[in-house]
């Protein structure tokens, strides 16, 4: 009885365990399948409240799932592929064929119905154009603090394109006191925006008395045959005084059929409301998978030779620069790691910074483009138009307004 009422407090209505980690998602499962397991092997009635959830927490591993079968590393999660965590939902799901798909690697069964959707309490929004290997995938983390082992990153963008991650994060490492475990938690290690050079500070006023599993994020996804817009907003607060003079809200446009002249791609919409009224300084991050990539103005790409690349191109706001780090040990910038919690694995990461000053509200908006092995992105320049529009314009001289 006590494990049945466990799972109300420890499990999200859309599945995901109150951490919100792709790591500790999996602790819950495997601790409940014991049971089952025990259950079994004495000839006792299994407990259906554990099936139910259960059943819910398997299809979140799925639904996640990137196009290569790996999970998103979120908060102290990892990038563990899917289909060894299948291996009880296809004996006590044999009804659920995507379970199957996912534990095969997609010889038996099918693929999910739906592809784009929403996790409206965890806050996890993922967008995807199909189930294919090379499908482009990205998620937007909008949702709540987590219960556990989070991470200050509220608003991070993960993308993977055409069989590889593009658009990454530093990860998850071990539970030491290294500069290392302090950058994977911070701000700093995602892609998101710190404000007047400082880390959002949600554990500052993080209260597990007060945690309520039931409350919905204040995130959001429209999804259409054409596009997926997911949204979110954090207002917080930035550094250890939690100033909470910003309010950042990002909007995220998937045009997941591309447009004439376009393939897939992403539109990054960044806007802030100012309390005090006065000038702020933005700090855009950008973490690229690997470690090679180069700058041309304000344009970022990654440059690994016969791969899938990222070009990251925003609008030219007046005194926007940018920075390309890699490695950097002061301040520590630039990292990724490589085994979830083990000292000493980590390595080099091309991060684009982007910085400005701005007083008042202002937006905003910044082109991600995946390309295939040889291709290159098409759009030269972003241009901030009306106030709820842009304008790409392409190597061709063709001008896009959106």
């Amino acid at each position: 009885e006590r494990m049945v009422d466990e799972l109300d407090a420890q499990v999200y209505p859309d599945g995901w365990q109150v951490e919100l980690s792709s790591g500790y998602h999996q602790v819950d499962i495997i601790n409940y399948q014991w049971l089952i397991d025990v259950c079994k092997a004495f000839d006792q009635p299994v407990p259906a409240a554990f099936y139910t959830a259960l059943e819910k927490m398997h299809a979140v591993n799925v639904l996640c799932s990137m196009p290569d079968g790996r999970l998103p590393d979120v908060n102290d999660g990892g990038w563990a592929e899917v289909a060894p965590l299948m291996r009880s939902a296809v004996e006590d799901f044999p009804q659920r064929a995507d379970f199957r798909w996912a534990f095969t690697r997609g010889a038996e069964g099918q693929p999910p119905a739906q592809t784009s959707l929403a996790f409206p309490y965890a806050g996890y929004y993922v967008m995807r154009t199909g189930w294919q290997p090379d499908a482009v995938w990205a998620l937007l983390d909008a949702g709540h603090f987590g219960y556990g082992h989070q991470h200050e990153d509220k608003l991070n963008l993960l993308l993977h394109a055409y069989g590889r991650l593009l658009l990454g994060e530093a990860g998850n490492y071990a539970y030491d006191a290294s500069e290392m475990r302090r950058y994977v938690l911070s701000t700093r290690a995602h892609n998101t925006v710190r404000v007047d050079g400082e880390d959002q500070n949600r554990r500052a006023n993080y209260g597990r008395e007060h945690f309520d599993v039931n409350q919905p994020s204040d995130g959001s996804l429209t999804i259409s045959p054409a596009r997926d817009v997911a949204a979110g907003t954090y207002a917080e607060g930035y550094g250890p005084s939690v100033d909470c003079s910003v309010t950042h809200h990002r909007q995220v446009i998937f045009y997941k059929q591309g447009v004439p002249g376009l393939d897939p791609c992403l539109l990054v919409i960044d806007r802030f409301a100012v309390a005090d009224g006065g000038p702020h300084h933005y700090q855009w991050l950008w973490h690229f998978a690997g470690d090679q990539a180069e700058t041309t103005g304000i344009t970022a790409r990654s440059t690994d030779a016969g791969q899938p690349n990222l070009t990251i191109l925003p609008a030219a706001l007046p005194g926007l620069s940018l920075a390309l780090v890699t490695g950097q040990a002061e301040p520590w910038q630039g990292w990724k790691a490589i085994k979830d919690h083990q000292q000493g694995e980590y390595v080099p990461a091309a991060t684009a910074i982007y910085e400005a000053t701005a007083a008042g509200p202002f937006r905003q908006a910044t082109l991600l483009y995946p390309t295939r092995p040889g291709q290159t992105c098409p759009v030269v320049s972003l241009e901030l138009t009306a106030e709820d529009s842009v304008r790409l314009t392409l190597a061709n001289g063709q001008t896009l307004d959106f």
